[in-house]
């Protein structure tokens, strides 16, 4: 793996652990202004995001919807301008556990993220387990 690719997914987990953590300054510093988030029409929290400003109304419309247990990081693939970071959202549905799959696309610019695409795999069930 090429020393770009490593910095790529480097700067994605710091990107996730600031935001995970509320540390909105360094997500910040990660985020460009630019920055698109685009969820899809079929989820409750569906809408377009931008900057880091949007990427906050993200997180807490998300939160509003779904309530996560936890959250898996499963390895990430990493090519010259973009980062492709696989998670799981372990809510409980039924009295169960199960995983929300995700993959989010992170495209660089500059050492930073000027567009964030999540895809996932099963929004039938995103919506079943959401608070509505």
């Amino acid at each position: 793996m090429s020393e770009q690719a490593q910095d790529l997914m480097a700067i994605a987990q710091r990107l996730y652990g600031a935001a995970l953590t509320g540390d909105w300054k360094t997500a910040g510093e990660i985020i460009a202004p630019e920055c698109v988030i685009v969820e899809a029409s079929a989820l409750p929290f569906a809408g377009t995001y931008q900057g880091l400003e949007g990427l906050k109304a993200l997180f807490a419309k998300f939160a509003e919807s779904i309530s996560a247990k936890n959250l898996k990081f499963l390895p990430m693939l990493s090519g010259p301008d973009l980062v492709c970071a696989q998670l799981e959202i372990i809510v409980e549905h039924a009295g169960k556990d199960v995983a929300l799959k995700v993959v989010e696309i992170l495209r660089f610019k500059n050492g930073r993220v000027v567009e964030l695409t999540p895809y996932y795999f099963d929004s039938a069930l995103v919506n079943a387990v959401s608070k509505k």
